[in-house]
């Protein structure tokens, strides 16, 4: 049987059981394995880690189970590939955050492997701002390791309970931050993949912590499908990462997502929405976010610049590297200039000018007129004078009914391609307004 079938099948089983387990209506494990005989050995590996979840989920207050070394205390949270516990490590008598493999090795071995790279990963970090891993192991077919116990809340649950307390100077200390956790992380060629609010977790001391690498590569083994499914956060997840099967991924795309994760910070609102994750995708593929401070009049024009570059569509035109948004940031909170300019007229015209000649394309080849003030870039107006040129045939650059706001810089795009063109159609207009 294909791997892709054994691994739909499997989840099918796990989930019904566990399913069964919550209603107190589960068969044994024994029992369960003699049903599916094809598939044994993938049961037997894999129910280990299910059921030790399902039985802290039904512990009695006062009682504790152990796993190793370590004595669990209670459930603190949980995803796609297993739970985390606060517990106590025996031994050492400290408190540890223990994180348990949902499924075993041989059932999921792409979830394994993610789990074992995550610790390899975490491991050969040392860096004030990433959570430090303890220790790794498996005790009766359950694999686990141990890292830092953060006493406090994420940031997607400070945007929960208290988004009115949040200020755009805290904002930008958490930013920095983050960036130089992702920097150190960068320069030993690891891409992190999932940086999001409920990824970054703040102490007592408001010292903020990157956790969870489960799904970090290295920058020579950045892919993003485990049986062809996006990787990742749609919310917070850059174009590059979205469309990855066909674009590499590399460490700007966190500095992507962690832009996503300032602008919603700052306003309140994610930068992308929609009603399904694919609308969310195709949003960040198309669209354009909301200018910060638009919803956020309070927010600085420096730290808005900042975060819209970390949001840029290309790569090339977000920061560097990690460590250049950092110095930014810095800066910023220092009250010095920034090294980030904000996009001019004619490369914010540029960015939505396919998909407003797209549309108009479509509109006239349709017959239908496109009406007066009828907008074309899909971007923020800022009411300076713009070229709407109207000869078709001028030049390739001025194709259709492109838009460029900055007269001078207009000509001079023409001039390229036809030295001798006087541009007699072009006229001066309001912005984004179109000439029937």
């Amino acid at each position: 049987m294909p791997t892709d079938a054994v691994a739909a099948e499997m989840l099918e089983i796990l989930d019904q059981h566990m399913a069964d387990l919550k209603a107190g209506r589960a068969v044994s494990r024994a029992e369960l394995v003699a049903r599916h005989p094809h598939l044994a050995s993938q049961l037997d590996a894999c129910l280990a880690g299910l059921e030790f979840i399902h039985e802290n989920e039904t512990q009695t207050p006062g009682e504790f189970h152990r796993l190793g070394d370590f004595r669990i205390i209670r459930e603190v949270g949980r995803g796609g590939m297993g739970a985390v516990y606060e517990a106590e490590q025996i031994s050492l008598h400290r408190i540890v955050a223990l994180k348990i493999m949902r499924f075993g090795s041989v059932s999921d071995p792409e979830a394994i492997e993610r789990f074992q790279r995550e610790a390899e990963t975490v491991a050969k970090f040392h860096h004030t701002n990433i959570v430090p891993i303890f220790a790794v192991g498996v005790d009766h077919g359950v694999n686990y390791y141990a890292m830092q116990f953060i006493e406090g809340p994420s940031l997607a649950q400070v945007l929960s309970d208290r988004p009115q307390s949040i200020t755009p100077h805290q904002v930008a200390q958490w930013g920095l931050q983050a960036s130089e956790a992702l920097s150190h992380a960068h320069l030993r060629g690891v891409v992190h993949r999932d940086v999001k609010p409920s990824n970054l977790l703040l102490d007592a001391e408001n010292r903020l912590w990157l956790t969870d690498f489960g799904l970090a590569r290295k920058l020579d083994n950045v892919t993003l499908s485990i049986a062809g499914a996006i990787i990742g956060t749609p919310r917070y997840m850059s174009p590059e990462q979205a469309t990855a099967t066909v674009k590499r991924v590399d460490y700007r795309s966190d500095i992507f997502s962690l832009g996503a994760t300032l602008y919603e910070l700052l306003t309140g609102v994610p930068a992308f929405r929609g009603d399904t994750p694919m609308a969310v995708i195709h949003n960040i593929l198309t669209a354009e976010p909301v200018p910060v401070r638009v919803l956020s009049p309070t927010t600085h024009r420096d730290l808005e610049t900042i975060v819209m570059k970390c949001l840029a569509k290309e790569p090339r035109d977000r920061y560097e590297s990690a460590n250049d948004l950092s110095a930014d940031l810095r800066a910023w909170i220092d009250g010095r200039p920034i090294q980030a300019r904000r996009a001019n007229v004619v490369e914010r015209s540029g960015r939505g000018r396919s998909r407003g000649n797209s549309l108009l394309r479509s509109r006239r080849g349709a017959g239908e007129p496109v009406p007066r003030g009828e907008r074309t870039d899909g971007g923020q107006r800022e009411g300076d004078l713009e070229i709407v040129h109207r000869d078709t045939n001028c030049c390739a650059v001025f194709s259709g009914s492109s838009v460029y706001r900055d007269g001078s810089r207009a000509r001079l795009a023409c001039r390229r391609k036809r030295s001798t063109d006087r541009h007699s159609n072009c006229r001066r207009r309001r912005p984004g307004i179109i000439s029937r």
